[in-house]
């Protein structure tokens, strides 16, 4: 009955690997990226506070 609900969505799955690829592709969507230009401003602004005569 699952393999026809499949077919009824348009959804074909060929084994088992499926499944584990597509969680992979998942969460690698979830990793998020780091935010380079707020971790520069960050490092400046605390070398400013330990350099400030």
């Amino acid at each position: 009955m699952t393999a026809n609900v499949s077919a009824i969505n348009g959804v074909s799955e060929m084994g088992c690997c499926d499944n584990k690829a597509k969680d992979k592709n998942q969460n690698m969507n979830k990793i998020r990226k780091v935010p380079w230009f707020g971790v520069v401003l960050g490092v400046l602004a605390i070398l400013v506070m330990l350099n400030w005569q």
